[in-house]
């Protein structure tokens, strides 16, 4: 069965939903402000960034940013995620990724606070999805509907591969780990492909 999906009506529709949601918690004196953080300009990271920010204006939801440029210390990122963890007034933190090759990735989201992992990539948000607790989502499995669906997943970075498991395992999805037939040529950017 092939099912056609239009992102931008969806997209769309949440949005509206949550701009409604926005302006009920703003009437009770409520706000949510998210910080987004960016080392160096990778060209699609600036789109994705750029696109979140207008994401956040359109729903009501403050954003706040900063573009450090690629020879930020990973040290000096730290620390401003420290600092973030620490403010009332920040809801969520995001560090976009890919961060520049002298930086710990898996240092920095485990600097996260998990309450404040938008991104859901920290071990416990990660592990709350597992388990079917609430918190953080990774909005890839988060987008898809896969009760009682049969899923194959090819992918190597974090944005894709650890979050597809442990979503397929707590929603009754069946994870396929090996598909009779199939001919793989070529190979994923790392050179890894995970089934």
């Amino acid at each position: 069965m092939e099912l056609l999906i239009d992102g931008k009506r969806i997209s769309r529709e949440i949005k509206d939903e949550l701009r409604e949601k926005m302006a009920e918690l703003k009437a009770r004196g409520e706000e949510r402000c998210l910080a987004v953080i960016q080392v160096g300009d990778d060209p699609a990271s600036c789109v994705y960034v750029r696109n979140k920010k207008k994401a956040c204006e359109y729903v009501g939801i403050k954003s706040i940013s900063w573009e450090m440029p690629a020879e930020t210390t990973e040290e000096a990122l730290l620390e401003l995620i420290g600092e973030l963890n620490g403010r009332q007034d920040v809801n969520g933190i995001l560090v976009q990724l890919p961060l520049p090759g002298h930086i710990d990735e898996d240092r920095v989201l485990l600097a996260i606070a998990p309450e404040k992992d938008v991104d859901g990539f920290h071990p416990v948000s990660v592990g709350s999805l597992s388990i079917g607790r609430p918190g953080y989502v990774s909005c890839t499995p988060a987008a898809l509907k896969l009760r009682g669906r049969n899923v194959w997943c090819l992918a190597e970075a974090i944005l894709w591969a650890n979050p597809w498991p442990c979503c397929c395992c707590g929603r009754t999805a069946r994870l396929q780990c090996a598909i009779p037939g199939l001919k793989i040529s070529g190979k994923s950017p790392g050179g890894r492909i995970f089934l």
